[in-house]
């Protein structure tokens, strides 16, 4: 304020379980979006909310299951003749990616996807190779930093060997993988 106190915002009270689709009916031929893609937001906050700079701690995890994701995804694609959705969370947790992949394949819905997840686990060659089958074109990380101190400090939860590992298995499978990193984290 015009005094120097910090203001803190109150927790945004969207309970995204319950809101529909997006209307991208006011976008006419997606002109301000990439051709033919859209975006869904199926969550509100971070399911690890842990990280030190994070600005989604004002938020309680909130998310969508995968049974109502797919459907979206679907009614969206049918909706606007779209045929890449971009899942634009802060980060799908990877099982979940996985499990968003075996009902995409299960339902035989054909569409070009990707989300933003992060290196929390180990990734297995079978379940990228299902990702991949289902339409996942690419997975966006935001790794932060590659040396382990800093992502301590951080509070990333992510072990960078791990991290070497699952790029090894992308790079075997040509999956795409786009990586973010923060220059100039204090320590």
């Amino acid at each position: 304020d015009s005094y120097g106190n910090v203001i803190k915002n109150k927790p945004i009270q969207f309970d995204i379980r319950k809101n529909g689709l997006p209307d991208y009916s006011y976008v006419a031929n997606h002109k301000y979006l990439l051709p033919d893609a859209l975006y869904l937001r199926t969550s509100i906050g971070c399911y690890w909310n842990k990280c030190k700079f994070c600005t989604q701690a004002l938020n309680k995890y909130k998310h969508r299951s995968v049974e109502a994701i797919v459907d979206d995804m679907i009614k969206l694609s049918k909706t606007y003749n779209c045929n890449f959705i971009c899942l634009s969370d802060e980060a799908v947790p990877f099982r979940k990616v996985g499990k968003i992949a075996d009902l995409i394949i299960n339902k035989k819905f054909h569409i070009l996807w990707t989300t933003y997840s992060k290196f929390d686990t180990k990734f297995t060659i079978e379940l990228c190779k299902k990702i991949i089958r289902s339409g996942c074109d690419m997975l966006s990380f935001g790794l932060e930093s590659a040396n382990q101190r800093v992502n301590d400090l951080m509070n990333k939860g992510v072990n960078i060997a791990t991290v070497v590992e699952n790029l090894d298995v992308f790079r075997i499978l040509r999956f795409g993988c786009a990586i973010g990193a923060m220059i100039g984290f204090p320590g």
